[in-house]
């Protein structure tokens, strides 16, 4: 039975990121079924909330939320998301793991505007996110074999993305770590 897991791609680089950890996700199993939802900068110009009341609900039915870097307006009366959600389900600091009502795996890195819509974004962050949360559903398997290709294609310097001083794009990257999956 698939386990059915919402997905937050998120603002900025988090579409891409994101992006590319779930089809190294998809590669690695079929054991997941993914419900995408919004939240963050998206969210707001959509549906007028950072946290709409579906995300909030879908993290709530499924239990575990995999979420990419959202964007908080500067504005006053704005709360950033991450502690909107860590008061909502009873989370422990950045670990993200709950205590009763949900599990939320998320990267550290921000969503990077900036660099957003280039594909230049090292996903490493969300793909090792991706491999707490496959371990933390017993998807031992799936979670052993990103982080074995993931390792292998970090360990030649020709296979590394642009910000760490090599030639690979993020979809480039993905690529080279589903082709070690096998």
């Amino acid at each position: 039975m698939k386990k059915k897991i919402t997905l937050i791609p998120g603002d900025g680089v988090g579409l891409e990121i994101m992006g590319a950890a779930k089809d190294i996700i998809d590669a690695s199993t079929n054991n997941i079924e993914w419900e995408e939802v919004t939240a963050g900068n998206a969210a707001y110009e959509k549906f007028g909330s950072l946290l709409p009341l579906h995300t909030i609900r879908s993290i709530k039915r499924n239990k575990i939320a995999f979420k990419g870097p959202t964007t908080t307006p500067f504005e006053e009366g704005f709360k950033y998301n991450n502690i909107t959600l860590k008061q909502m389900f009873n989370l422990l600091n950045n670990l993200s793991t709950n205590i009763d009502d949900a599990a939320i795996f998320e990267p550290v890195n921000g969503s990077e505007t900036n660099i957003a819509g280039q594909n230049i974004a090292n996903p490493t962050e969300a793909i090792l996110s991706g491999i707490m949360m496959l371990k933390y559903i017993g998807e031992d398997e799936a979670a052993s074999k990103i982080d074995k290709a993931l390792n292998e294609v970090l360990k030649n310097k020709n296979l590394h993305t642009k910000d760490i001083g090599g030639r690979l794009d993020t979809d480039e990257f993905k690529d080279e770590i589903i082709k070690r999956l096998n």
